[in-house]
């Protein structure tokens, strides 16, 4: 149909302007192109599994799993239905008031549990198209198991430790009782447990001074004397407690959990605070280990030993201390260092398996071991394994969110750090405690995360010369970074393997684990809402670097507060323009729980709150969720696809390579165009990181130069790279960097003088610039001539992503401000036309206002705060829609489109309007019969209200009871609790008052167009809402406009228009919000409701006519036509969230007029 009028219009104006058409755009016969498909066009028209967002899936309990009529597979089906791509199914009791009975039949690792997990595969393998599950590699997070306790090996390990003076007495008794530290007696949890501190290493060292502000010791670290070797357990002495070992008996006292005579003993509840936590003691004590086939464990099943020093080979002759245990300078000190469990039982969830949890450690693969061998042994029979393998999911670990009082450590971890480091490590224990840290959380305003102030709180300190202390400890720190990346994750990674599943992780923060590094070795790489802007950017490094397609995040954590479709979006455009492009959004919950605790009408959900952000059909807007879920998906097929273009590495410094960067490290560079990751040192190691053609990677990222920002510490291999990257035409920027350290200690060519010799070898090279400040960077780049891809100038807040494929450049354009607009003009690089890609609709449309550039285009953008848009250049034709050959360039008012194939300039207000159009040619629009806006004063209101449902939520409390009731003459701006209910109404909606409503309202009216209306008009429907509604519906005529941006403030009617009387309605999704805060007594209550509504005519003009082009076989039907199909239109035709084109005032377009050509085209109604 619209086509037809095209044609139409095309006849009849052809004469009017064919003196200003200066080329043509006809094809000669047979000249057919042949266009190449586009692999991001081709994923975004046709978006795979991968691109669909998924959701963290939340179970209280493995209930599901032990009756008939669970609701999983319904729950995943709908989930599917509205555009989700999988879950990832995490077991988080935090609200929840299972016992330690119950999660015996009902935890994590039970029959029950295994069941769930099986209906939850059979369902998502049955559906459509794919939808893939995702298991938390245990329940809560860290990785916990219920068959360990503090005590062993396998558990969350610190070390311990203790001091004495070695007295005039010690010395002439020759040995000494080992310092112990004091016992612990409960775990992290306050939860009763004796603790056993196990023997590490026995250590002499000179106390120097004392700190003045502390007073704490000192102690001279080269003074220190490794005395390992002669401390051994102590025998009893008769009257001593012992534990008989080969005949030999070692004095000590038992340890673990407390039996009943130990707990009543030391005033402990025996009942509440044991049976109730650890479960019953076995029925027999005569079995291997401390647990048995039941999972009851025996209690005192550990030994603490005792141990002593023999200090006769200390050959202290000069050493003439006295026996007061005061410390003085001088005075010669024994360290006992242990290590012990910290005791930590899950970050901060209440029970989830039978008898009691403890987190594993993550620095000998025996650890993390324990956690597998409950999936082997309880969970991954030959069906769930097959299961798993037809799905392909991936296995998830959360971020390290350890508690600690002492630094990390592992049964083994002296020789495994001997052997990583190269040097026996023994002697250092004591300095590796003295590197106790604390940690404070400081909010930043402006930061989603707040800044971690890292201190040391060790009671002693060690003093060494060139800082060989520090360096000891940094050394330690890399051994671990090293074990958790052998030990842990290649352990995780081989296991998961062996059922077709994959490693995603958040894998950060440890002292000495890279995170970038660590980033590497995961099979997804994850960050959460701690990843933060350039934290995130640090995590794209190793995605581009690697060449691979994901960067996953944990989105949207603020389950607890209410949220509507653009807080969510908001979050998510700005997680996009930083390098995400696959969310798990927090998230969906299975609403059913054991005891019906909390599953009132609409379910469980996780997390509390008054709010209600569930990613379910509990949610009003449920039936529409699939316009939102196609904007994300549309968004990350585009981001996944293609390669990842970026202007610059910046390059960290050692230590701060260990750090999350949670803000924009380098603001000038965004505000500028410039495209940005932070790299570390462990990226340069890949075979992909090396430079051709003046560019590092040139088949990813393609880095243009490399800036070293506020570097102070490097390895000298990493700066040996950087001479051999300069070599090769590398440009390379050191911004306030100079680094003379190394981490950690000498080791081959790693040393200080490689490095100084190296950096100012570096320094003297033509393509090696210094600056101190962000200007002076973007002085010396512009020296350099590296320009971004992205081009605008002093900008604040625009930030540019660029993709490249086989076709074209595809730029993901977000502003980042909180509320301020951007209004500027884009230069993009790239050969072609510039096209928006709709993500709300698919379409594609071309900008029809630009300016050619040697290199690329340039548009003119209107961008509103953290609101997004994409934009190709690329050449026309194939994927991409066929353009007139004459483009506009400028116009003075109003704006040039593309309706469908056609290039017009459309106008709001009468006036008159130049346009420049590429060939230099100028059209003079004259437009005189627009008509005026037509304000919208009154609806009538079907609203839909939502509530318990008593007659079946006992079995499903999921659904909700839906009651219409109408309101007529409803006054624009009036808010949903302002409607003048009847008592009659209130009784049938079962509320108090209209402020307890949540709902669909469903608005409709009329409005009148004058009689000569005809096919050069259309109109703007605009619309003000409140803050959690969501406009998911225009309906005009009988024809539906749906997708539409939740951004947007107007929607086109385009010409479904017609003169007379039109019948328009409108839908709106409250939040469920009101409703449930009601029914669970909370007053917190949102508004809703249509504010304003207003529809703006407009007027449009045909720029180019010309005869019918040959149509191109290869080509796809134009993205706008079948946005605007009479039948139902997808096109939303919103112009708030972005406009392209440039407006030049209309002494500029006089100026042109003078010497040109001008066509004057005056469009009114037709009589």
């Amino acid at each position: 149909m619209k086509k037809s009028i095209r044609k139409l219009l095309a006849a009849v104006t052809t004469t009017a302007l064919v003196a200003s058409v200066t080329a043509t755009s006809m094809v000669s016969v047979g000249a057919i192109p042949q266009y190449t498909k586009s692999d991001i066009i081709s994923a975004f028209q046709n978006p795979d599994l991968d691109a669909k967002p998924m959701a963290r899936m939340w179970f209280v309990d493995g209930q599901a799993g032990a009756i008939e009529n669970d609701i999983i597979a319904e729950h995943l089906a709908g989930m599917a239905k509205s555009g989700f791509g999988g879950v990832e199914i995490a077991l988080l009791a935090d609200n929840s008031n299972m016992t330690n009975d119950q999660a015996g039949e009902y935890g994590w690792g039970t029959e029950n549990w295994k069941k769930t997990v099986k209906k939850i595969l059979k369902a998502a393998n049955t559906i459509e198209g794919g939808f893939k599950v995702d298991f938390t590699i245990t329940p809560h997070w860290p990785p916990i198991s219920n068959t360990i306790d503090p005590n062993d090996d396998e558990a969350a390990t610190e070390l311990s430790y203790a001091y004495k003076k070695i007295t005039a007495d010690d010395l002439a008794a020759g040995t000494v009782d080992t310092p112990l530290p004091i016992q612990e007696k409960t775990d992290l949890a306050r939860t009763p447990f004796y603790k056993t501190d196990r023997f590490v290493a026995a250590t002499v060292a000179q106390v120097i001074g004392f700190e003045e502000k502390t007073n704490k010791p000192i102690f001279q670290f080269e003074t220190l004397r490794d005395l390992t070797d002669v401390t051994t357990k102590k025998i009893a002495v008769e009257g001593e407690c012992y534990k008989e070992e080969n005949g030999i008996k070692y004095a000590g006292y038992a340890a673990g959990i407390p039996s009943r005579e130990v707990a009543e003993a030391d005033g402990i509840d025996y009942d509440t605070q044991i049976l109730a936590k650890f479960g019953p003691e076995p029925s027999t004590n005569d079995f291997e280990g401390k647990i048995d086939k039941d999972g009851n464990r025996k209690r005192m099943a550990d030994w603490q030993y005792l141990y002593e020093t023999d200090l006769t080979k200390l050959n202290l002759q000069d050493y003439h201390p006295n026996n007061d245990e005061t410390f003085a300078v001088g005075d010669y000190v024994l360290f006992g260092s242990y290590c012990r469990g910290t005791g930590q039982a899950v970050s901060g969830a209440n029970t989830t398996m039978k008898n009691r949890t403890y987190v594993t450690n993550y620095f000998e693969s025996d650890g993390i071991q324990k956690a597998l061998d409950i999936w082997n042994e309880c969970i991954l029979d030959d069906e769930a394994r097959a299961l798993m393998e037809k799905n392909g999911g991936s296995i998830f670990e959360d971020s390290i969110e350890t508690t600690h009082d002492g630094p990390f450590w592992s049964a083994d971890l002296m020789e495994d750090m001997t052997n990583y480091l190269g040097y026996d490590t023994t002697l250092y224990a004591p300095v590796y405690m003295s590197g106790r840290t604390s940690k404070t959380f400081v909010d930043v305003p402006g930061q989603a995360a707040p800044d971690i102030i890292v201190t040391r709180d060790a009671d002693f300190i060690f003093q060494s010369e060139n800082d060989e202390s520090e360096r000891i400890i940094e050394d330690y720190n890399l051994a671990l970074a090293h074990l958790f990346e052998t030990e842990h994750v290649k352990t995780i990674q081989d296991w998961a393997a062996g059922f077709n599943y994959n490693y995603r992780a958040q894998a950060y923060s440890l002292p000495g684990l890279s995170i970038v590094g660590a980033a590497l070795m995961t099979d997804v790489t994850e960050g959460d809402n701690s990843t933060y802007k350039d934290a995130l950017r640090q995590l794209s490094s190793a995605v581009n670097m690697k060449g691979e397609k994901f960067l996953s995040l944990e989105s949207c954590t603020f389950a607890k507060a209410d949220f509507n479709w653009q807080t969510i979006l908001k979050e998510m455009n700005q997680n996009t323009s930083q390098g995400v492009n696959r969310v798990i959004v927090h998230g969906s919950a299975y609403p059913v729980t054991l005891n019906n605790y909390q599953d009132s009408w609409p379910g469980w959900n996780w997390g509390g709150g008054t709010g209600f952000p569930a990613w379910d059909s509990r949610q009003i807007f449920w039936d529409d969720a699939d316009a939102l879920n196609g904007y994300i998906t549309r968004t990350q097929a585009v981001m996944q696809n293609g390669t990842a273009k970026v202007d610059l590495a910046i390059l960290n410094d050692t230590e701060q390579s260990f750090h999350l960067i949670t803000k924009n490290s380098n603001q000038e560079l965004l505000n500028n165009g410039y495209s940005y990751n932070i790299l570390d040192e462990s990226v340069l190691n890949l075979d992909s990181a090396v430079v051709t053609n003046r560019v590092l990677n040139e088949n990813g990222p393609a880095y243009k130069a490399i800036v070293l920002d506020n570097v102070n510490m490097l390895s000298a291999p990493t700066a040996f790279k950087l001479i051999e990257y300069a070599k090769a035409g590398l440009p390379v920027i050191l911004k306030n960097s100079n680094p003379q350290r190394i981490y950690g200690t000498e080791k081959g060519e790693n040393n200080v003088d490689n490095l100084t010799a190296w950096i100012a070898e570096l320094k003297n090279m033509d393509n090696v610039k210094s600056v101190t400040t962000e200007q002076e960077l973007m002085d010396v780049l512009a020296e350099l001539n590296i320009s971004s891809s992205a081009q605008y100038t002093d900008v604040n807040g625009l930030e540019a992503s660029h993709r490249q494929d086989n076709v074209g450049d595809y730029y993901y354009l977000f502003n980042d401000n909180t509320e301020q607009p951007v209004s500027t003009t884009v230069q993009l690089e790239g050969n072609g036309v510039p096209y928006t890609l709709d993500p709300w609709t698919g379409e594609i449309t071309p900008i029809a206002t630009y300016t050619e550039q040697e290199d690329g285009v340039s548009i003119h953008l209107d961008l509103g705060a953290k609101q997004s848009v994409i934009i190709a250049v690329a050449p026309e034709g194939g994927d991409f829609p066929k353009v007139e050959d004459t483009h506009v360039t400028a116009v003075t008012g109003g704006q040039a489109v593309y309706d469908g194939e056609s290039l017009i300039h459309r106008s709001t207000e009468n006036g008159s309007y130049g346009v420049v159009m590429s060939d230099g040619s100028i059209k003079q629009i004259v437009d005189q019969d627009v008509e005026s806006p037509i304000s919208i004063q009154e609806w009538d209101l079907s609203l839909e209200s939502w509530g318990p449902d008593e007659s079946v939520n006992d079995v499903n409390p999921t659904i909700s009871k839906k009651t219409t009731v109408l309101f007529n003459h409803v006054a624009t701006g009036t808010t949903w609790d302002q409607l003048p209910a009847t008592t009659e109404q209130l009784k049938q909606l079962e509320v108090n008052s209209m402020a307890d409503v949540s709902g669909i309202g469903t608005y409709s009216a009329t409005f009148t167009l004058s009689e000569d209306w005809n096919i050069n008009n259309g109109a703007y429907f605009n619309f003000a809402k409140n803050e959690n509604d969501e406009v998911v519906e225009v309906t005009i005529n009988g024809n539906v406009i749906h997708n539409i941006d939740t951004f947007a403030t107007s929607v086109d009617l385009s010409h479904y228009l017609v003169a007379g009387e039109n019948t328009i309605s409108v839908k709106v999704d409250s939040t469920i919000t009101n409703r449930f805060n009601a029914t669970h007594q909370s007053a917190d209550r949102t508004t809703h409701g249509l504010m304003s509504t207003v529809v703006t005519p407009y007027q449009d003009t045909m720029l180019i006519t010309h005869a019918e082009q040959p149509e191109d076989p290869s080509s796809t039907p134009s993205q706008g036509e079948q946005g605007s199909s009479s039948q139902g239109s997808d096109y939303t035709g919103n112009t708030d969230s972005v406009k392209t084109g440039d407006v030049v005032p209309i002494a500029g377009i006089a100026t042109v007029l003078a010497a040109a050509v001008s066509t004057v085209i005056v469009t009114r109604k037709k009589k």
